[in-house]
């Protein structure tokens, strides 16, 4: 969703207590951080340390950013941030045997773990598009897109059945085996090393989709 340019609060403080568009700032930062989470009112009150005589303010402010369609309410009484362009970030997988992925973006100075739900058909070297949220006490990465699969091959055994073949991988950054069908093997047979390059990997497949390149 493209959000709308935001527009401050005309007025700077309400009450001489709490300047609003500083609290707004501050509703922005902790939403932005953390934007598959839902708050409310009072959670985000006491995280930032106001009294509930004054959670009103908080309304006021949240209002006018869901106004601005800058942040979601998905129920009543709950907020949540919209991911825009200005929230992604473009960076590479790097892949574990475990199965567990690192993203390297471009600027950081430390990589962002991924969790391991959201690494399904996602390979080692891709070019990917991420969110950085906080998860207890880290930044941790959620991919949203692959920008580019990686075009790497990869070198393993194949075991043939009747109808197609799995190519079973040598490889720390390969923790999933490769599925060829039966007229992609070339001439390898059962227990052959072949080389093998992923040319699909369809979302409701378990294992990518491969073609040997070579037979060794």
């Amino acid at each position: 969703m493209k959000k709308s340019k935001r527009k401050r609060f005309k007025s700077d403080k309400i009450n001489n207590e709490i300047d609003l568009s500083l609290l707004e700032d501050k509703l922005i930062s902790v939403l932005r951080e953390n934007p598959h989470q839902t708050f409310t009112i009072k959670i985000l009150g006491n995280m930032l340390g106001i009294d509930t005589p004054q959670f009103t303010l908080i309304r006021a402010c949240l209002e006018h950013l869901a106004a601005q369609n800058m942040i979601l309410k998905p129920r009543s009484g709950k907020y949540q941030w919209i991911l825009g362009e200005e929230d992604l970030h473009e960076g590479v997988v790097a892949l574990t045997s475990s199965g567990m992925a690192y993203v390297t973006v471009s600027g950081f100075e430390k990589d962002f773990a991924v969790n391991s739900k959201n690494t399904v058909h996602v390979l080692h070297g891709d070019v990917v598009k991420v969110v950085l949220y906080k998860h207890k006490k880290r930044t941790e990465a959620e991919i949203i897109e692959v920008v580019k699969h990686s075009e790497q091959s990869y070198v393993g055994r194949i075991e043939v059945q009747r109808t197609h073949a799995f190519v079973i991988v040598n490889s720390r950054t390969m923790p999933y085996d490769i599925f060829v069908p039966i007229g992609k093997i070339k001439d390898a047979q059962d227990g052959y090393k072949v080389k093998v390059r992923i040319v699909e990997w369809p979302e409701n497949v378990k294992n990518p989709i491969g073609e040997v390149v070579e037979v060794f």
